[in-house]
């Protein structure tokens, strides 16, 4: 009878449960979804649809669980039908439109945000996510515009303050940028990337130390960020601290052995703290990660060139115009190396197409007025060129870069004038005597 009565009641218990209902699975998928556990959450919102394929909530979630594993296409589908059978569900508009835009159709993105202001004007998530979207692909006034309507509507959410300063960053306006990343963090300290994205501001006008404080920070929020140990390196180089550069470089290679980019820039901190062998060490490693890093060519010929390496140096120059023919630092130092080697023709060829890809590198003219004195070529005019910059003492060998190095750039004339103070009757004077040289 015991057993009899056991079995009737395990009986009854059975259909309580295999009678939940979808908002049951849905509920459970939540619980799920919460904790990041995307594939048992699918499969609770698959078992909720199965359900009940009248509501949109088991495919609006499911759709959500997708995209967070970066299944675009299943995620856009499910959204998909979570607005068919709710054509005005604004928050499935904003999130098929954040499927496209990850999936890089932006256009289909930007119809989803725009779709869902039109129906709802006060929601303020889509002016975020398309302020996002048009700064991704370079519109940066109308992002703006568009986070700075988001402000307006809720000036206490940190979201828009962060967009807008994206985009101020873009159009390289770092004053309006530093103030809008200010505002983010103040309404979210905890924010890594809002003090990532500062510091590299910081690091743009060349405050170095306030840069370092703002990529600490950042670092601490966020320890498994590699990036940030590269930016902290960028700063810590500029501020001719080589050894905490090349500790936070090898602190970025030890999380990232794969990213050819650590390497390159501890590359440059060796160099720059005349440790030319394990530069090259490092630059050949880069080029073995990325067999097509055209700077790291150019770097490593550099660093062969200044070993009095000419050979080896014109090859990787060579090697560097080859991946990208526009190169112009690569023709400034192949031009270099030949009018070092003797090969006096050649310097001046790569010279000129130095000088017209940028005309006003004081250094290239300067080379190849070296270049033509010592080939008893005196008709081009550069001898009295390279005396003005000999004058202005800008003509040394090797020139002190600071960001613009990361990618082979050379401080553009005037920057020079501006740091020498050249005064308008001296280039006046300049002038004059080119014209009497050319008579």
């Amino acid at each position: 009878m015991n057993r009899f009565i056991s079995l009737i009641l395990w009986t009854l218990a059975v259909p309580a449960w295999t009678q939940s209902t979808s908002a049951d699975y849905i509920k459970i998928g939540n619980e799920s979804y919460a904790q990041r556990d995307y594939d048992r959450a699918i499969s609770d919102y698959t078992r909720a649809i199965q359900l009940n394929q009248s509501d949109p909530a088991g495919p609006y979630d499911r759709g959500l669980a997708f995209y967070h594993k970066k299944d675009f296409d299943s995620a856009i589908q499910d959204l998909t039908q979570a607005i068919r059978l709710k054509p005005d569900h604004v928050q499935a508009l904003v999130a098929r439109g954040n499927a496209y835009d990850d999936k890089g159709d932006h256009d289909a993105a930007l119809r989803d945000y725009s779709e869902a202001i039109r129906i709802d004007p006060a929601y303020i998530s889509p002016y975020i996510e398309r302020g996002i979207a048009y700064d991704n692909r370079g519109d940066h006034d109308i992002a703006i515009a568009d986070f700075t309507r988001a402000i307006q509507s809720d000036a206490n959410n940190p979201r828009p303050y962060y967009g807008r300063g994206l985009a101020y960053k873009r159009k390289d306006d770092c004053d309006r940028a530093i103030k809008d990343f200010d505002d983010a963090i103040r309404l979210n300290p905890n924010q890594a990337k809002a003090f990532l994205e500062r510091g590299r501001c910081y690091y743009s006008k060349k405050n170095f130390e306030l840069a370092i404080a703002d990529f600490t920070q950042s670092r601490q929020l966020d320890p498994n960020s590699s990036a940030v140990l590269i930016d902290r390196g960028n700063a810590y180089d500029d501020n001719a601290e080589r050894d905490k550069a090349i500790q936070d470089y090898s602190d970025a290679i030890r999380m990232s052995p794969d990213d050819a980019n650590g390497f390159y820039n501890r590359a440059l901190a060796y160099r720059h703290k005349g440790d030319f062998d394990s530069a090259i060490k490092d630059y050949c490693e880069a080029i073995r990660l990325n067999p097509k890093y055209a700077s790291a060519f150019n770097n490593r010929g550099y660093v062969y060139d200044h070993q009095g390496k000419h050979d080896l140096a014109i090859a990787d120059f060579t090697e560097a115009l080859r991946l990208n023919p526009g190169h112009q630092f690569a023709f400034f130092n192949r031009g270099k190396a030949y009018r070092e080697k003797g090969d006096y023709e050649g310097a001046i060829r790569d010279l000129n197409e130095s000088i017209r890809l940028n005309p006003n590198d004081a250094n290239a003219f300067y080379q190849r007025g070296l270049a033509r004195q010592q080939s008893h070529d005196t008709a081009g005019g550069d001898s009295f060129e390279s005396i003005h910059f000999r004058h202005l003492k800008i003509h040394q060998r090797y020139v002190r870069l600071l960001r613009s190095e990361r990618i082979d750039g050379l401080f553009p004339i005037r920057c020079l004038c501006d740091q020498f103070q050249v005064s308008s009757a001296f280039t006046r004077q300049y002038v004059q005597n080119r014209r009497v040289a050319r008579r």
